[in-house]
């Protein structure tokens, strides 16, 4: 999962340290509402930031675009496999894992040709 903050920037960074060169590192960003959402923003400014500090190595951010509908029609499928379960933002952390995890989403080549430069302007 890769927001594009400080934490999940630094693993990338990491990752590129210990992965072989010629491996691609995948960065999987989901949003609910890719309009509105921060971490669309700041995934595509971290990408680039990746790329400008390590320019050998192939990124590529995968946008996991998610509707509301999608994520009501596997609610009772996400809940029971959440731990704990309590609260809304339980559920709301254990929906972008399992949207997540399936990395079912678009790949953004270049940012300043794909989304990510309207993304970014906003």
């Amino acid at each position: 999962m890769f927001s594009g903050g400080l934490d999940s920037t630094l693993l990338a960074a990491h990752a590129h340290r210990h992965l072989d060169p010629g491996h691609a590192i995948d960065l999987i960003n989901v949003c609910f509402d890719p309009l509105e959402a921060p971490d669309r923003y700041t995934g595509v400014e971290s990408l680039r930031e990746l790329r400008s500090l390590f320019p050998g190595r192939r990124w590529n951010l995968v946008v996991v675009d998610v509707t509301q509908e999608e994520v009501e029609e596997r609610r009772e499928e996400i809940v029971s496999l959440i731990f704990p379960r309590a609260t809304q933002m339980d559920f709301n952390i254990g929906s972008a894992l399992w949207f997540g995890s399936r990395a079912a989403g678009l790949v953004l080549d270049d940012p300043r040709e794909d989304r990510g430069e309207a993304l970014s302007s906003q």
